[in-house]
């Protein structure tokens, strides 16, 4: 007998192994990663969303690149690469130089004040 799910609830299943409760390492806690990940795969999170947790995401693991986000928040490499030059527009991230990383300008006090001016502009 062949057990099969979906996506979404391996995907699930993932994230509550990895956080206990299913809970995001950062962000709201009422939003947790599973949700998130369904959001994307279904095409139901917006921009901001996105936006918003990929600032939460390299702000506290202090590293911002293509991979992490197409890892962690399960997007496509385009999607990634628009995110970044969002966060590089908004100057939560340098510049890449070359190959390398981008650096996270932004520390974990600031990010607050930048999320609230991300929902401002829109």
């Amino acid at each position: 007998m062949e057990i099969r799910f979906g996506l979404g609830e391996r995907r699930r299943r993932r994230a509550d192994a990895r956080h206990g409760d299913g809970t995001a390492t950062t962000g709201d806690p009422a939003r947790t990663a599973a949700q998130l990940v369904d959001s994307v795969m279904s095409g139901e999170a917006t921009d901001l969303e996105l936006i918003i947790q990929a600032a939460r995401l390299v702000v506290s693991t202090r590293f911002a690149s293509t991979t992490l986000l197409v890892r962690r928040l399960h997007l496509s490499v385009p999607e990634a690469n628009r995110i970044l030059r969002r966060l590089e527009h908004c100057e939560v991230i340098a510049p890449a130089e070359g190959s390398k990383p981008h650096s996270v300008l932004t520390t974990s006090q600031q990010l607050p004040g930048v999320i609230e001016e991300f929902i401002a502009r829109g």
